[in-house]
């Protein structure tokens, strides 16, 4: 008898549990065609315009086939068309060190089957403003020039520490380097750093400000300048030009804006800052850092006791992305995005990355389709109305006083 009544109590128990409230239904706001699928692999490039919709982790694209009977869902793999460095040591021994006049030479003996495009120097001097050339031979007896008389620097005080002594050039293969140091009073060689570095470049895209707002502040003493974009997109590279012919060096801090508020006192915009360093005479002033979605780039140029310096211009740019997908039946094909409640998805094609062909052919996106979301009206779940709460209990209290009776008369 125990053992019917438990039934009976569980019955009535997941009856009341398991009745549904509302189900949610997580839905694309938005879907672009795609055509072109003729095979497995296919690439596509994401729209300018599609990041304003988009979630800021990408977490919501999605790839659908539509077929008469059946929705596939297409793995794919988000890609980001970054520059790819590969750096390889090159070992050497450093034969030589004379000096000639106010002019410090230091030959390095390479292997002969290596080519190199980069040579760093480590100078125990903390201060100096020097030059230096360097040339190349196979037997040092003739010698072919390979960087001219290109400056060096480090400054190292209260405020600053800052060093360039970096040489790139194209690639040579050369027995023998030779290294001039030229305006720099007894430099101390620590260590060098000799490599052969190959850089693929990316894709990038060059936006241009729609709006340059400049603003000298007195404290601190600086210049700040907002970029306005037209719309919200990836930004990886800002650079500055300068109008100047005399040597500078101020520190640059670049900061992007993440989101604004609205309040009583008017928007608050928060910004979060991407790039710490030098705007400075010796390099070209681009500055790079992680691709970040953003519609406004601000610029602070610190000048301390110095005249601000006069811009002739800025430069923005951000790495292109793709998705990398497998294709595997005939379908019509579209990319969906726009949903808050999407997860991110979790697809096996993102392990086996060497499997995937190097040539592949782009599909076409097409034009962005706004796709009506309806929801089903919400049923209150039977067990939030309370006569139909107390009339269950009673019914339950009632079977279970029944079936009590019936057991102590047996």
């Amino acid at each position: 008898m125990k053992n019917k009544i438990g039934i009976i109590i569980w019955c009535l128990l997941s009856g009341i549990l398991s009745i549904p409230g509302l189900a949610q239904i997580e839905q694309s706001p938005y879907r672009r065609s795609l055509s072109g699928v003729n095979s497995t692999w296919h690439q596509l490039e994401l729209p300018e315009d599609l990041f304003e919709k988009i979630q800021p982790d990408f977490s919501d694209l999605r790839i659908y086939g539509i077929t008469t009977d059946d929705t596939l869902e297409v793995p794919y793999l988000l890609q980001e068309l970054a520059d790819k460095t590969e750096r390889k040591e090159i070992s050497f021994d450093l034969i030589n060190q004379v000096k000639q006049g106010e002019d410090y030479y230091y030959t390095f003996k390479l292997p002969e089957d290596k080519a190199v495009n980069h040579l760093k120097l480590n100078l125990k001097n903390e201060n100096f403003d020097g030059w230096v050339s360097l040339e190349g031979s196979q037997n040092q007896q003739e010698w072919f020039s390979i960087v001219q008389n290109q400056r060096i620097l480090s400054i190292k005080n209260a405020h600053t520490n800052f060093r360039y002594t970096t040489l790139n050039f194209p690639k040579v293969k050369y027995a023998y380097l030779r290294l001039k140091i030229t305006r720099v009073v007894q430099p101390e060689l620590l260590s060098a750093q000799i490599q052969s570095i190959t850089q693929t470049p990316g894709r990038l895209k060059k936006y241009t400000p729609t709006q340059v707002q400049t603003q000298e502040n007195k404290s601190p003493k600086e210049t700040l300048i907002t970029l306005q974009l037209q719309k919200l997109l990836p930004v990886s590279q800002v650079q500055v030009h300068v109008a100047a012919d005399f040597d500078f060096y101020r520190p640059i801090r670049i900061e992007t804006l993440t989101d604004s508020v609205q309040s009583e006192k008017g928007w608050h915009y928060h910004y979060q800052t991407v790039y710490t360093g030098y705007l400075n005479s010796v390099e070209e002033n681009l500055f790079a850092f992680e691709n970040t979605l953003t519609r406004k780039v601000r610029i602070h140029i610190q000048h301390f006791d110095n005249e601000p310096l006069a811009l002739q211009g800025f430069g923005i740019q951000g790495f292109q992305y793709t998705l990398v997908g497998r294709f595997a039946k005939e379908a019509d094909y579209y990319l969906y995005y726009g949903s808050s409640k999407t997860p991110r998805p979790h697809y096996d094609i993102v392990n086996f990355r060497d499997k995937i062909p190097e040539d592949l052919q782009m599909l076409s996106v097409g034009e962005e389709e706004k796709i009506a979301i309806v929801e089903k009206p919400k049923t209150r779940a039977l067990f939030e109305n309370k006569l139909w709460l107390w009339a269950i209990l009673l019914v339950m209290i009632l079977i279970i006083g029944g079936l009590t009776i019936q057991m102590m008369r047996k």
